[in-house]
């Protein structure tokens, strides 16, 4: 009897090492679709340089993925060429270690329905919010576009900031959703697309809300970096340095170069209704200040045609005012479309751009005397430097 029961553990024990180990980040995708029977639809999530790609036959109206994910993870299931966004036809959502589904509709492949994931339930909360006011803005968005066609500029600019209102509202709401949701992927990826619209203060607050889980994952880590170029660019800290070549002249120019003077940095760019706008307000205090030492350092946002910039600049009655470009490279290929983009040289990146106008005044020792919102900022500060 003892030899027995030592047998059977001895097999139990060889049993148990011969099974494979579990993995908690394996997931199971089963997908149902209304086409493409006998065909690939594929499947691909990642960074380029760290991406998985990945396809499955459809039988019987029916595909499935598999996989091991080591935190939630945004993927794409799509059906032709990625690259090709006239051609390719796809969906995004959330998935989460463990069994999931998916059931595709090729009619509409936005509305997706997908169950066992977490996150992308998070998602679908974010979305509601966007949805709510998503036909308001689409009619608004065609407004505006009408309103530029026709060189209106006063009603592009009222269109414009109802728009902003309601993104304003938006974002408000989905804000609050991140502060309640501190370990949620969703809510952190939604913060890389607004902390250009934040300041120093209110993007560390909500960084430092996220759980350390979130902060350690890597989807944070251009927020991060945007924090730090923020803090330097605060009142008080030295502006960096911007330099390219003069739009007007033969040789470079340098920000530093002007020490000694007040200088309004200008963002802008000559196909920017807003930053056109602001120009002959600000052309008029650089006539009212620049004896006493005022000078104005244009960065436009026109690396692409240049040209476009000058023919601007001269109907705006500015090419007194220092232009220079961004120096943004962009890359397309043969036939015209994008393939990319080089920004180690872009200068508004030191800034933090991420709209136009953007505007900050530098006192004469070279430092950030304030981020200009409004007209009237402008024209409080100015009068305290040259009072």
């Amino acid at each position: 009897m003892k030899k027995l029961i030592s047998l059977a553990a001895v097999a139990l024990l060889f049993a148990a090492c011969s099974q494979k180990p579990v993995d908690p980040n394996a997931f199971t995708l089963n997908g149902t679709i209304n086409a493409y029977e006998g065909e690939e639809v594929c499947l691909y999530y990642g960074t380029p340089g760290n991406e998985t790609n990945d396809t499955a036959v459809v039988k019987d109206g029916k595909f499935q993925f598999k996989g091991s994910i080591e935190k939630p993870t945004y993927i794409i299931v799509y059906k032709g060429d990625l690259k090709d966004y006239q051609n390719v036809k796809y969906t995004r959502f959330w998935i989460n270690p463990g069994q999931l589904t998916v059931a595709i509709d090729t009619a509409n492949w936005e509305q997706v329905v997908v169950t066992g994931s977490p996150s992308n339930d998070e998602q679908n909360e974010m979305d509601a919010i966007h949805k709510e006011f998503a036909e308001q803005l689409n009619t608004l968005y065609e407004q505006k576009k009408a309103a530029q066609e026709a060189d209106d500029q006063q009603g592009y600019m009222a269109i414009d900031e109802q728009i902003e209102s309601i993104n304003k509202n938006i974002e408000d709401c989905i804000v609050e959703f991140m502060k309640s949701h501190p370990n949620s992927y969703p809510a952190a990826q939604y913060m890389t697309f607004i902390v250009g619209n934040k300041g120093y203060e209110e993007n560390k607050a909500l960084y430092d809300g996220f759980s350390d889980e979130i902060k350690q994952s890597g989807i944070l880590d251009e927020v991060k970096a945007e924090i730090t170029a923020l803090e330097n660019v605060q009142p008080g800290h030295e502006a960096p340095e911007l330099e390219g070549p003069n739009l007007f002249g033969k040789d470079s120019i340098r920000l530093s170069d002007y020490r000694g003077k007040v200088v309004l940095v200008d963002f802008w760019a000559s196909w920017c209704v807003p930053c056109r706008a602001s120009m002959p307000h600000v052309l008029a205090l650089y006539k009212k200040y620049h004896t006493k030492g005022f000078e104005v350092f244009c960065v436009a946002d026109n690396d692409s045609n240049p040209e476009e910039a000058v023919k601007a600049a001269k109907k705006d009655g500015t090419t007194a005012f220092l232009h220079t470009l961004r120096g943004l490279q962009v890359f397309t290929d043969a036939d015209g479309k994008f393939q990319g983009y080089d920004k180690s040289k872009d200068i508004s990146e030191r800034y933090c751009v991420h709209y136009l106008p953007t505007k900050y005044l530098i006192d004469r020792e070279g430092r950030i005397v304030a981020k200009i919102e409004t007209d009237e900022q402008l024209d409080a500060e100015l009068a305290k430097l040259f009072k």
